[in-house]
């Protein structure tokens, strides 16, 4: 007879990826406990991630992870990154043109001397997946709110007025049934969870695949006659830099009918790096792993079912190659774009239409990631389209071969480095009904995906500014929910203000950090106003130069926090 056990949890996450451990961590720093569930019982062994950007950086700052997670990546002091194109990498290869990518030492430059707003305060951090699960796991198994169920898989979920019913089985067979007031779903992109609710995805997969060789190899770690590189890709495709050391992903492009079944990873690899030329017979030491795989960009019609119980994030929500690093912390973004509102609901703070917002904010960014991404890598593509059209003379040592190198390379640098978008990473702008909108809207500055113009536009991420003490970020201030912060040059109109929002949100039941900053003019100039409304995502909900009444400020509260999807009066930004 098959064993069964029945659990109750408020909330249930499926798929204990980075996204869905950081989520289950994010609830329970808001005071909310979760059941943790992951089919397998281990962390990946697969390098299937080489950045955290600078957006997700700070986020794991505001979580009070990014300092031990820097430790466990390369080190500080390293030079900067290059990503080389070349027609191969072998003896007769050819340099065509290089991305260059900082390091760690020149971000740090940046930051601490370029205080005008457009920085973040942390750089991004060289990591693969295999170290951030493993860093997470430790994490959510040493978590009181958290109860961590690995080896066990998911097979279906049903919900009714009560909530969702969720199935499991674990690796010795024994069924389990759970039942939980929301669940959400962070089980990749071939999500279960996703199919057993019954949302369907738009998009469409990359007309080829790719074949991925987990390498060790202190030959290939020595050799770097292309620089010190991150990344180097080949008419064949491309190499990866794993670990600032000896381990390597190579992912050599097929046909996505060609037949891979029988092939040699070592082969695979090598033929990879010779690019146009011969295959490059360099030592592998060791094959750690070989698969294949198709990218994918493909978006969820919705992000949750129309009860509002079942959410999706990660790759489950919205499937993207990792091109430029947009895979994963595109899912970091909804991660802490959803975890804080569902917390605000469950400690009773909010109302239905917090989490509505959630597909409002979310689906349109992860939308424009997959375009952005598909059509960069459509045109990076291209490159290997116009050395094959000349293999006859790329790599000869003549004025042809030259002129045709110098006009591919000039390609490449229109095409413009992936791992520099900036505007898309830092001015992520939501729109939805809990953000109290500017009634100028003529005055929203210009969107830039390669530049990020700081403002505290209502719905952007306010900017990240150094304080007149020097080492404190204005980021530091924040509270766990809401913060006003305050800029007013009068001490006793400062005072006043954050009294009154302390009484409005005393009124309401709403959590409420208070941070009068008098005499922080640079500050209060990069911000544009002397009261802004931060959200507990560091997103701008309100914001403006007039002092509010309490009543006013009662009406803010209650559009921030999803109880109303209006202000009374017709006002906006404290205006009647």
């Amino acid at each position: 007879m098959t064993e069964s056990t029945h659990l109750e949890a408020p909330v249930v996450v499926v798929g204990a990826g980075p996204v869905g451990m950081l989520f289950a961590l994010r609830l329970a720093q808001l005071g909310a406990s979760s059941l943790l569930v992951e089919q397998n019982e281990d962390t990946i062994r697969m390098p299937k991630m080489d950045v955290t950007n600078i957006r997700s950086m700070e986020i794991l700052r505001f979580m009070g992870l990014a300092d031990e997670y820097r430790r466990l990546g390369p080190k500080e002091e390293l030079p900067d990154w290059v990503t080389p194109f070349t027609t191969g990498m072998g003896e007769t290869g050819h340099h065509l043109f290089t991305w260059p990518l900082d390091g760690n030492k020149t971000w740090r430059k940046r930051i601490m001397t370029t205080n005008d707003g457009t920085q973040p305060v942390e750089p991004p951090l060289r990591s693969s997946q295999i170290i951030l699960e493993a860093f997470l796991k430790r994490k959510c198994l040493d978590e009181p709110l958290i109860t961590s169920r690995f080896g066990w898989k998911f097979e279906s979920l049903s919900e009714d007025d009560t909530g969702v019913t969720s199935k499991f089985v674990s690796l010795d067979g024994t069924e389990h049934t759970i039942k939980s007031q929301y669940l959400v779903g962070s089980d990749g992109a071939r999500s279960a969870v996703r199919k057993s609710a019954g949302i369907q995805t738009s998009g469409y997969n990359f007309p080829a695949k790719l074949f991925m060789t987990f390498i060790q190899s202190d030959e290939l770690a020595e050799r770097r006659h292309f620089g010190h590189f991150w990344h180097v890709v080949t008419p064949k495709g491309f190499l990866v830099d794993t670990n600032a050391g000896n381990l390597f992903a190579s992912h050599h492009i097929f046909g996505e009918n060609e037949d891979t079944s029988n092939l040699d990873p070592v082969e695979v690899a090598q033929a990879n790096l010779g690019g146009i030329g011969e295959p490059w017979k360099f030592k592998i030491d060791k094959v750690l792993a070989h698969s294949v795989w198709q990218p994918r960009f493909r978006c969820a019609n919705s992000l949750s079912t129309p009860s509002g119980k079942i959410f999706l994030v990660g790759d489950a929500a919205h499937a993207v190659p990792p091109h430029g690093g947009h895979s994963l912390n595109t899912g970091i973004l909804g991660m802490w774009n959803l975890s804080w509102k569902l917390a605000a609901v469950l400690n009773g703070f909010s109302g239905s239409k917090l989490l509505e917002s959630y597909n409002t904010e979310m689906r349109p960014i992860a939308m424009e990631i997959i375009e952005a991404v598909g059509g960069h890598i459509s045109r990076q593509m291209s490159y290997s389209d116009l050395v094959a059209e000349n293999l006859e003379v790329i790599d000869k040592e003549t004025p042809e071969g030259e002129a045709i190198r110098a006009k591919i390379g000039a390609m490449i640098r229109d095409i413009g480095n992936h791992g520099k978008f900036f505007g898309r990473e830092l001015d992520q702008r939501l729109k939805s009904d809990i953000i109290v909108q500017d009634s100028d809207k003529s005055a929203e500055p210009r969107w830039n995906p390669l530049q990020y113009t700081p403002s505290t536009w209502p719905g952007a991420r306010a900017p990240h500014v150094w304080l007149k003490d020097g080492p404190t970020p204005i980021f530091d201030h924040y509270g766990l929910w809401w913060t006003l912060m305050a800029f007013q040059k009068s001490e006793q109109i400062n005072h006043a203000v954050s009294e009154s929002f302390k009484k409005a949100t005393d009124m309401v039941g709403l959590p409420l950090k208070t941070v009068e900053l008098i005499d922080e003019h640079h500050a209060r100039k990069i911000w544009g106003k002397d009261f802004v409304l931060v959200r507990p995502d560091g997103h701008v909900a309100w914001r403006s130069d007039d002092t509010p009444s309490v009543q006013q400020i009662v009406d803010i509260m209650e559009v921030v926090s999803g109880r109303k999807s209006s202000l009374t009066n017709g006002h906006t930004n404290g205006h009647t």
